[in-house]
């Protein structure tokens, strides 16, 4: 059978396509410079795991990411009705402050691993987003630790006699406390417009996976700030929860930023970042 010579010209080219590694098809101009190594695009049916963020590999884990805040939220609330159970999660040194414990310490380490990298890499935006994470983590941590009395054991001084637990703490102090939960309700609103405002990637975007985790946050404190005048104790401690979604929220943040000098960081969260 005869071949007509304009297809057998592209069926050489598309061979010698398939066997020539991207680096020297890119130098013989086979490639745009802008796609050179690059995945796929991702399908357009991607709603809020379309974003530059997550990877079409792991658009299954952020869909996992979008639902774990919202199934969480209901699950402590189901827990309220077990008085057990519920003081297991939501009292002082329990699961949930242990967990945003935790969540803050992995912001303070990525933090510590990834700084140097941005600063090398002149990626200021990253260093600057990650090094505020990071102080504003710190102070999480020595908040919930109430600055290291319950490590120590030291007297509550007298700059915290306000303090409804009797401990060195600033946002159990009524003073203070709604100062906190406002400036909690800011957060989470940020954290919900500026994914949706902002399609570009920058680091000063949390990726739009994180959008269930700040709602959450949205939702108590605008219930709590404009509603609960006198809360009970189940509805009082419910802010556990929104107070989690927010210490992890800051997590996966950071580690998202960190994938861009460590990606090894962004495959361990379900989430690799084109460098």
């Amino acid at each position: 059978m005869t071949v007509h010579p304009q297809r057998r010209c592209h069926r050489m080219k598309g061979l010698f396509e398939r066997r020539v590694p991207d680096s020297r098809r890119h130098s013989r101009g086979l490639l745009d410079s802008s796609t050179a190594g690059m995945s796929p695009r991702r399908p357009k049916h991607f709603a809020l795991t379309a974003h530059p963020h997550w990877v079409d590999q792991h658009w299954t884990a952020a869909r996992v990411v979008v639902a774990v805040p919202l199934v969480g939220a209901a699950v402590v609330a189901l827990a309220s009705k077990n008085d057990g159970l519920y003081r297991l999660l939501v009292k002082e040194d329990a699961i949930l402050e242990w967990g945003q414990v935790l969540a803050y310490g992995t912001v303070v380490a990525i933090a510590a691993a990834t700084l140097h990298g941005h600063w090398r890499q002149t990626d200021m935006s990253a260093a600057i987003v990650v090094g505020g994470l990071a102080l504003a983590s710190l102070l999480a941590i020595g908040e919930e630790l109430s600055w290291g009395q319950r490590i120590v054991g030291f007297e509550t001084p007298d700059i915290a006699a306000a303090n409804r637990q009797g401990e060195l703490t600033f946002h159990n102090d009524a003073r203070v406390e709604e100062p906190a939960r406002l400036a909690l309700l800011i957060g989470g609103l940020y954290g919900i417009s500026a994914p949706l405002a902002i399609r570009r990637r920058t680091p000063f975007v949390p990726p739009r996976a994180l959008i269930g985790f700040f709602a959450v946050v949205v939702g108590y404190m605008t219930y709590r700030l404009l509603v609960l005048e006198h809360p009970s104790y189940e509805e009082a401690k419910y802010s556990e929860w929104p107070e989690t979604c927010f210490a992890v929220a800051l997590g996966l943040w950071c580690a998202d930023i960190g994938a861009r000098v460590r990606p090894s960081l962004g495959h361990r969260i379900g989430t690799r970042t084109r460098i």
